[in-house]
């Protein structure tokens, strides 16, 4: 059984798809991208893997307030939710929240919401993409 957070998550995802198919017009198509969990599919480095070749891959101890999620500061993911550091152009630096969707977990949403199909379906440079159609 999953926990209560696991589920609001979950709808939360649902939601936001049910929102992109009800802003569509009837036929009308969409482009769905989410980041890869695994992100060296098929032993073909993503372009983020190529980009972070010279860090060290850790996992920083540093947790958020809540003390539930991990930093991300090396390669390869070590979990599904992450805080990633990101640096603005002005040089500010901030924590972002990403969920990282594995193999299947995209498109098993998808086929929750009534009212549309999945055209195509595919992994490309650390992304799972998703065509859809409002039907």
């Amino acid at each position: 059984m999953e926990n209560t957070s696991n589920l609001t998550m979950r709808l939360s995802k649902l939601r936001a798809i049910q929102e992109i198919i009800r802003v569509l017009k009837s036929g009308g198509q969409a482009c769905i991208t989410v980041w890869a969990y695994e992100q060296n599919l098929c032993d073909e480095p993503s372009e983020y893997l190529k980009m972070r070749r010279k860090k060290r891959n850790v996992q920083m101890n540093r947790r958020d307030n809540h003390g539930r999620l991990r930093v991300h500061e090396g390669k390869e993911f070590t979990q599904p939710d992450m805080l990633v550091p990101f640096q603005n152009a002005d040089g500010s630096r901030f924590l972002r929240y990403y969920h990282l969707f594995r193999d299947f977990e995209l498109e098993d949403l998808i086929n929750d919401v009534r009212g549309c199909i999945i055209e195509k379906y595919f992994y490309e440079q650390g992304n799972w993409i998703a065509y859809i159609r409002k039907t």
